[in-house]
């Protein structure tokens, strides 16, 4: 059992999985902003209570009380589209490490990695449907949880 964690540890080290892991942390940290700024927006377009909304999207109540902040100030929108700037660039920065830890994992080399526009739009819109699909998942377990007594 060592042998195979110690294995599995090594090979992880060899084809870049710490690099990667970096990259997914370092892509979470503007979505959460772009969420939190675009909730708050949200919730102050159509006139209800920022943790109303929070609370409908399935949100913690430490993530209710930034979107409530969030659409309290009037830097929101900027905070947003810098946001989704910055977004898109590590979705890229994201994209090419997925890729070169693909060929490194399948023993390719990594400089034989050519990503297309395509590719890279497929990978943007896999992500946004994971999103969606975990948003859709949490709407329906809310839906038909059991009333709390």
């Amino acid at each position: 059992m060592l042998d195979a964690t110690l294995q599995t540890v090594k090979r992880d080290s060899d084809i870049g999985g710490g690099a990667l892991a970096y990259r997914v942390f370092l892509f979470f940290l503007p979505l959460v902003f772009f969420g939190v700024a675009v909730l708050g927006l949200f919730s102050d377009a159509i006139g209800r209570d920022p943790r109303t909304v929070a609370d409908e999207v399935g949100l913690l109540a430490i993530v209710s009380r930034e979107v409530a902040r969030s659409s309290e100030s009037s830097a929101s929108a900027w905070v947003a589209l810098t946001a989704f700037v910055v977004l898109v660039y590590v979705t890229r920065v994201l994209g090419r490490a997925v890729a070169v830890v693909h060929a490194l994992a399948w023993e390719h080399s990594a400089a034989s990695v050519r990503r297309t526009r395509g590719s890279r739009s497929v990978f943007a819109l896999a992500i946004l449907a994971q999103l969606a699909l975990t948003a859709g998942v949490g709407a329906v377990r809310r839906a038909t949880a059991p009333p709390a007594n």
